[in-house]
Order: structure tokens, then C-alpha cells, then sequence
């Protein structure tokens, strides 16, 4: 599974993070990396720009590298059938090699949720033009693979708009983040009819493709699992009161994804018998401190404490022993994940 998407139709469960983490390890891993910022709120863009404080007050227009915005322009225009990738100008990391960005922009929505909203609609008729919109998203990714990248991490915000839909029907599969609450308990069943409904009216699409002489390089997305996190621990156990959402949320994964036969899940899980992929408890201040920095929260480093302080020094001794501990464990979740899409 090569173009990943973490995505959840509900915000706070640490979405963004998880994906830049996860892209960063697949880069530790000598992969070739590009991050996709499809979230009109650019939040994995701040976060991948945030070691270099060039960037931090710089407006839009004097912003580094193509944005996703300047990928579609010439396709909204209908001036382009497709999204040419070799044209884009992607930014490189200043801290990791091998990983790359194609940058958000908070325009993007503005463009293009009414566009690909319309594409949605009249993709099915003998519109070309609104049918190479409709699959413009999957072509790019396709050909950012051809251009030599091992994988493609898609950040989308937590709406199930146009956006939304077709960068996760772009994807190989995808990865739902979920917090051990009430909300996310809910999200699910509202989570699975919005997939049905996005993957029956995709395969509709997709077979009026070929009479127009459009390439049809989709395959159907994969429910690949789900990142239960944010929760606390108690003696290495979960706490109480998070497990039994924990449970609930299980449940209604397995009932909503991997019992429904709509709906293509891994194998994998399967074999494991749980939808969790991963499991990553509260992180404390390791996450905003990793945010502030620009680095993965596994490459925290001792004096990037200072910044958690409250007079400025490094944390050392038994207190340090404690983050080193957490990011050793932070780490292994997120090769639990690599783990998980590596399988079928």
C-alpha cells in the first residue's frame, strides 16, 4: 500500500500528526516520501515548514514550493486534462532527507470543494470535461508514483466534502484515527455510510470512463484500520474510563468496516482480530514541543526540552528517562502502523 490517507470525519484525534510521523519513519526507512496537504486549514504544511522560523509570518503568495492549489489551477481552468506533477516545484525537508511536500494553501477549499463537488455529480454523464476533474486527483498521485516517490501520505481535513472524497478514493487505503471518547464513538456509524456511499457511486464513475478515452488507473480503497490514542494510562494499563469507549469504538469498527461487505478491509485484520492497528497513549508535552520544533515526536531530543521548561533548561535524570521512555513507545505504535500496511 503505497498512498496512505489518515481520515476521519471528526477533528482532534490527532490526524495530522499521526500522518507526519508516520511519513517521517517511512523516510528512516530509506523510502522516498511525499506528504499531500489536502486540509484547507495547512496544518501538516506548518508543521513540516516549522524548523525554519523563515516561514512562520510569511503570507500566502510569498510562500516556498507549489501549493495543491497551483497543482489544480490549470484543471479547474480546464486548460490542462490533468495535473502535470513534473511542472510542480515541491519542497524539500530541511531535517529529513527523502521527504518532500506538496504544500497546502487555504484557498484550496475555496476552488476546489465547489469544482470537485460539481465533478462528483456530473462525472457519471458524457461530460469530459467534469469526468477528468472527477479523476485528476488520482492521476497526480499516480504520477508522482511514476515520477519515483515509494510513498504518498494524503492529509485531509475532517469534513466528508468533495476534497475529502477524492483524495481517500485516490489512496490505497486508508487509516482512521480515533480518540477513546463519545464523539468518536459516533463518527464510526456516520463514517461507514459515508464510505459506502462515496465507493458505490465511484464504481458507477468509474465504468463510463472508457468510452471517453479516459484512463481508469483507480483500484478500490482499503479500510486498512484504525489508531485509537490520546488516552491515559494507569500502572501500563489503560484507565478505566477510556477503555470502555475503547471497547465501544472496537465494536463498532468491526460491525461498520470489517463485518460489512461494501466495504474493502485488510486481511490483516483479520488476522489480528481487532480493527487497531495501533494504540498510542496521551503524549503530554511531547507533542506540542515536537510541533514547535518541526520534528517527529521519536526525534524529540534533550534540548528541544528546554522549550517545556518553565526556566528554560533541558530536562535531565530520572524526568528525561520519562520523554525517552514515551518517544520509545511512540515510536513502536507508529512501526505497528508501517507493520499493518505492509500487509494486504
Amino acid at each position: 500500500m503505497n498512498v496512505i490517507t489518515f481520515y476521519n470525519n471528526k477533528g482532534g484525534v490527532s490526524k495530522t500528526t499521526t500522518a507526519y510521523n508516520y511519513a517521517v519513519y517511512l523516510t528512516q526507512l530509506n523510502r522516498k516520501v511525499l506528504i499531500i496537504d489536502a486540509d484547507p486549514q495547512c496544518n501538516i504544511t506548518q508543521l513540516f515548514l516549522a524548523s525554519n522560523v523563515d516561514y512562520e509570518d510569511l503570507p500566502e503568495d510569498e510562500m516556498p514550493g507549489s501549493s495543491i492549489l497551483d497543482a489544480f489551477r490549470e484543471r479547474f481552468a480546464g486548460e490542462s486534462s490533468r495535473v502535470n506533477v513534473e511542472k510542480l516545484n515541491l519542497i524539500s525537508s530541511a531535517l529529513y532527507s527523502n521527504l518532500s511536500l506538496l504544500r497546502g494553501d487555504i484557498s484550496f477549499s475555496a476552488y476546489a470543494e465547489p469544482l470537485f463537488g460539481i465533478s462528483v455529480q456530473l462525472a457519471i454523464t458524457n461530460n469530459v470535461n467534469e469526468k477528468n476533474t472527477y479523476v485528476s486527483f488520482n492521476r497526480m498521485v499516480n504520477d508522482f508514483i511514476v515520477q519515483g516517490f515509494d510513498n504518498i501520505i494524503i492529509d485531509v481535513g475532517p469534513s466528508s466534502g468533495a476534497i475529502s472524497r477524492l483524495a481517500v478514493l485516490s489512496s490505497d487505503a486508508f487509516v482512521i484515527p480515533v480518540a477513546p471518547d463519545r464523539f468518536s464513538y459516533q463518527a464510526i456509524s456516520t463514517l461507514s455510510k459515508v464510505m459506502l456511499e462515496w465507493e458505490q457511486q465511484d464504481k458507477i464513475i468509474r465504468k463510463t470512463l472508457d468510452g471517453f478515452g479516459i484512463n481508469d488507473v483507480s483500484s478500490p480503497v482499503v479500510f486498512a484500520g484504525a489508531v485509537i490514542q490520546n488516552f491515559q494510562l494507569h500502572k501500563s494499563k489503560v484507565k478505566n474510563s477510556y477503555k470502555k469507549w475503547k471497547d465501544k469504538i472496537e465494536e463498532n469498527l468491526i460491525n461498520n468496516f470489517m463485518r460489512n461487505p461494501d466495504i474493502k478491509h485488510s486481511e490483516y485484520l483479520d488476522s489480528i482480530r481487532t480493527p487497531f492497528i495501533a494504540e498510542i497513549e496521551d503524549l503530554g508535552p511531547l507533542a506540542p514541543i515536537s510541533q514547535l520544533v518541526g520534528k517527529a515526536i521519536f526525534d524529540v531530543t534533550q534540548e528541544d526540552t528546554q522549550f517545556a521548561s518553565s526556566d528554560g533548561r533541558m530536562y535531565y535524570g530520572s524526568v528525561y528517562q520519562i520523554w525517552e521512555d514515551r518517544m520509545a513507545r511512540y515510536k513502536n505504535s507508529i512501526a505497528k502502523i508501517q507493520n499493518a500496511l505492509e500487509q494486504k
